[in-house]
């Protein structure tokens, strides 16, 4: 893969990935350590349903925009300021497991619900900065003994649901 000027960098890819595509599974992971090519953007455009197994970043920002319902398992973005997580759906739920992000996070379902995963022991959302919440229907966990979105204890929230 190339970089902009005509670089080689094995395995890294150019500093913004731009991926899309239809029913499938993405599992995309973005290293920008020592000796590849730098920090880098991720954006996905899927028309359907996407499963994000493990998407993450070093420096730099996740974007996923979807027709249909959105599994974040694990996704992150490491880095600073800028580098936020941004997932959203005009038709379906955010089912979210892990979501980590060293400035914003923002998670905006235009026809569904905001979902735990899993009821676990574990933070469902992380951020630096704020955390937003945009959702038609709830904003839920998954049941259980806990029944709760969990998040990482000082975190600021903005959320907002059409229903009660």
């Amino acid at each position: 893969m190339s970089v902009p000027g005509g670089a080689d960098c094995p395995g890294a890819g150019a500093g913004f990935i731009a991926i899309t595509a239809r029913r499938a599974q993405k599992k995309i992971r973005r290293r920008n350590g020592a000796g590849d090519c730098g920090a880098g953007n991720i954006d996905i455009d899927e028309t359907d349903a996407i499963i994000l197994t493990d998407l993450d970043t070093v420096n730099g920002s996740i974007a996923v925009d979807a027709g249909g319902q959105i599994t974040a398992t694990d996704v992150r973005s490491r880095g600073g300021s800028g580098d936020s997580v941004t997932l959203h759906t005009t038709t379906g739920d955010i089912i979210v497991g892990r979501v980590r992000s060293a400035d914003t996070v923002d998670l905006d379902t235009d026809s569904g619900s905001i979902v735990d995963h899993a009821d676990d022991a574990d933070y469902d959302l992380r951020a630096a900065g704020l955390i937003t919440l945009t959702a038609t229907a709830n904003i839920t966990g998954a049941g259980g003994a806990d029944g709760r979105l969990d998040l990482f204890l000082g975190s600021t929230v903005d959320a907002s649901s059409e229903t009660a």
